[in-house]
């Protein structure tokens, strides 16, 4: 299933082309196909929300389309069959909608709401034995199909896999049962190293390591076929992805093929060896790769397999499946009941003959209803006392005499232009709340906030984890109306706890930040299915997110153990979740590492990104970068001045003023570096907290803040100059500006109880 994006895209490319920029689609009548039993748009790492904020239900443009059903399965329609045959292929259809929805099978202990173990009957399974495999590719490829590969032949078989490993494992085993000798392809690998990556990158990553390398719809490094294999197309001009066709013939530098699927069936095809591009952010580099574009099929991914029809189809299931629609898709493939075969592997504690099926049953409710099936209610202001007695919160009315009236921009809470307006003739009538949900959310995913900045937008709802909550504080004018203000710090996570309902989206300092409004609700734990399944995963949890406080506090001795925690517990985070987050931590230094330089040249403005020195710890070792002004709190001496005293000294060789600071407890304040992962946490320090005599920067804050004319034309300074020193040794070809000294060294951090609690 296609991303709502690439709809909304080509609404505006026809709004465009054709000047309709009032007319959706530029008035041309567009025709949409597809089940949504069927899995959904493919989000990597994606959560259940994100998954489904990015199908067509959830655009604007859904409202617009007239939703047509197809009552009968014209997969498994025949009319040369008997009544007992008919029996069978209705008994099948009805079974197959019953998966599709999610009505039968026991729920999963993990994931009740979404997933649920269905029982396969009898006559579909191949039960789980040491040539089990063997026997579900024999049922399907049997030694005639392998001898005579034609169009006819091949077209209609397939066997489905959850994952390409074990489509890969069944592709091996058959090609080494047909005839002939196999013909081995390999690859030219290499990569493009980045536009920020520095150094011999080529030399890390020789091409062993390379040819290793594989990925998602991407050929292997060693390809090997055979005369009358089929093989699927990945990618190549002219052709659709994922078109099955025959080997024919097997060239040095050609394959030639025979189209067996979809309208070209017969059309022979050359394939030459193309250059393919993987760009993954996970990457250090740009991966490229020269082979021919084309994989064996005699097995293919459920995903793969989406829009075929089968007259023979095996389904392989080492493991469970791990999408929603994936089983629906494997099984309604097949045309008819008796050319369908399963292999399960048993699943946990499982009995041999169930397996995993996902659906997002919540999801295909809302298929049949207008975006969000659900429609505003407003009232005057001065009437809100008498709605108050007259509606109760949870109850459910039938509701007559009332206005319907556009929606105003600043208060809408739905995404459907209308409004009920509520007035004193509109009467009510107390029904029975049996069906009705007790709330209604349109929920948005962190993902879908930056679209909602702007002024026409919906009101928003929202679900996150609570992770702080503030003080109350006053802003505004204090001559003038002030008002009083709570911040919340809200975590997007998959652990979801806390709602909000109907709020704003702007920008905030940093992040994005939701701003409350009169319509704003604050719901804890709601009893909806969102939260049914987060609260069951929260109990497995064994990191939990630390409690933070982002404002200062006017107290110093509460500043100085803000956010106090041990370098081991602050090392297990994940540095985005923590953005900008200052830390505290008594510690000392203990060694200055002379791998980086202590001082370099850089801008006052820019302050161009070093290296970073080592901490540690009696828990743990991290890396630390110290800046000045920040590092020279600690040294008691500016950076600029040190240099200036010593005459441009060697900057891998550590001053005595410097190493003096050795053993010297402190109480150091620092935040996670904006640009680390996980995988690699550093920190850059912020200040030192405690009682320290601190040197004089008054003249070198005068000097940094007025700056050099550069010889660079691309940075602006200010015409006062300051002194400038000479550059180091052999880089002539620096540019001269005022200094900003950087300092490196590895400390060891000592605390006491407090020090691991907030």
């Amino acid at each position: 299933m296609s991303d709502r994006k690439c709809f909304e895209a080509l609404d505006k490319t026809l709004r465009d082309i054709l000047d309709e920029p009032l007319r959706l689609f530029g008035g041309k009548t567009i025709l949409l196909g597809g089940d949504f039993r069927q899995t959904l748009p493919v989000k990597p790492k994606g959560t259940k929300m994100d998954i489904i904020a990015s199908s067509i239900i959830e655009s604007t443009l859904w409202r617009h389309f007239k939703i047509y059903k197809l009552s009968q399965n014209m997969r498994l329609f025949r009319q040369d069959i008997d009544d007992k045959e008919k029996r069978e292929v209705a008994a099948f259809s009805s079974w197959l909608l019953q998966v599709g929805d999610g009505y039968i099978g026991t729920p999963d202990k993990d994931n009740p709401v979404d997933t649920k173990w269905v029982e396969i009957p009898k006559n579909y399974l191949i039960h789980d034995h040491d040539n089990a495999l063997a026997e579900l590719i024999k049922f399907i490829y049997n030694d005639d199909v392998l001898e005579n590969a034609t169009a006819s032949t091949f077209s209609d078989k397939a066997i489905v896999c959850p994952k390409n490993e074990s489509a890969d494992e069944i592709n091996n085993l058959i090609l080494n049962i047909l005839p002939g000798e196999p013909t081995t392809y390999l690859s030219v690998d290499s990569i493009i190293p980045r536009a920020n990556e520095k150094g011999d990158t080529e030399v890390l990553y020789p091409p062993e390591y390379l040819n290793h390398l594989n990925f998602n719809n991407f050929p292997t490094h060693s390809l090997e076929l055979k005369v009358g294999a089929p093989i699927m197309l990945l990618r190549i001009d002219g052709l659709c992805n994922g078109t099955r066709m025959i080997v024919r013939q097997l060239l040095p530098k050609i394959i030639e093929a025979e189209v067996i699927t979809g309208i070209q069936i017969g059309y022979k095809v050359y394939i030459p060896r193309i250059c393919l591009n993987y760009n993954d952010k996970e990457l250090p580099f740009i991966f490229k790769r020269r082979q021919f574009p084309v994989k064996l099929c005699y097995a293919m991914t459920i995903n793969k397999s989406q829009g075929q029809s089968l007259n023979k189809i095996g389904i392989y299931l080492p493991e469970p499946i791990f999408g929603h629609g994936q089983l629906y898709v494997a099984l309604s493939r097949a045309t008819s009941p008796t050319g369908l075969k399963i292999l399960i592997k048993q699943q946990q504690d499982q009995p041999s003959c169930c397996t995993k099926n996902i659906v997002y049953s919540d999801f295909l409710k809302r298929v049949d209803y207008f975006q969000g099936h659900a429609i505003q209610g407003n009232m005057s202001f001065n009437d809100i006392e008498y709605f108050n007695q007259v509606m109760q919160l949870g109850s459910a009315y039938k509701i007559s005499n009332f206005n319907c009236e556009q929606t105003k921009a600043w208060q809408r809470t739905l995404p459907n232009p209308t409004t009920v307006h509520f007035g004193r003739f509109t009467k009510f009538e107390q029904i029975l709340p049996d069906g009705f949900p007790d709330h209604h959310f349109n929920f948005t995913s962190y993902n879908q906030l930056p679209a909602r900045l702007t002024k026409n937008s919906i009101l928003t709802d929202y679900i996150g984890c609570l992770r702080a909550v503030g003080e109350l504080m006053q802003s505004g004018d204090p001559n003038k109306t002030q008002v009083v203000r709570r911040i919340l710090d809200i975590e997007n996570l998959k652990l979801f706890i806390y709602t909000l309902s109907e709020n704003v989206i702007t920008h905030g300092i940093l992040e994005l930040q939701l701003s409350a409004t009169p319509a704003t609700h604050y719901y804890f734990n709601p009893d909806i299915q969102e939260v049914h399944q987060s609260v069951e995963l929260v109990k497995y949890d064994l990191d939990p997110p630390l409690t933070i406080r982002r404002q200062r506090y006017e107290d110093k001795e509460k500043e100085n153990t803000r956010n106090r925690f041990s370098l081991a517990i602050l090392l297990a985070q994940n540095p985005n979740g923590y953005k900008y987050v200052r830390f505290t931590c008594e510690a000392k230094v203990v060694d200055i590492s002379t791998v980086t330089e202590w001082y370099h040249y850089t801008c006052t403005i820019c302050n161009k990104k070093v290296r970073n020195g080592y901490v540690t710890d009696d828990s743990a070792t991290a890396a630390f970068t110290f800046f000045s002004p920040s590092a020279d709190m600690i040294t008691k001496v500016s950076c600029n001045e040190l240099v200036k005293e010593m005459g441009n000294p060697d900057p891998h060789r550590i001053p005595p003023a410097i190493d003096a600071i050795k053993g010297i407890k402190h109480i150091f304040q620092f935040h996670f570096n904006p640009l680390c992962k996980k995988e690699s946490v550093e920190f850059i320090l912020d200040g030192i907290l405690d009682d320290v005599a601190q040197p004089d920067f008054t003249e070198q804050t005068h000097k940094q803040q007025s700056g050099l004319m550069s010889t660079s034309s691309s940075i602006s300074h200010k015409k006062e100059k300051s002194q400038v020193l000479p550059p180091a040794s052999g880089s002539t070809k620096r540019i001269l500006l005022p200094m900003h000294g950087t300092l490196f060294w590895r400390f060891e951090a000592h605390t006491n109880a407090n020090a691991t609690t907030s």
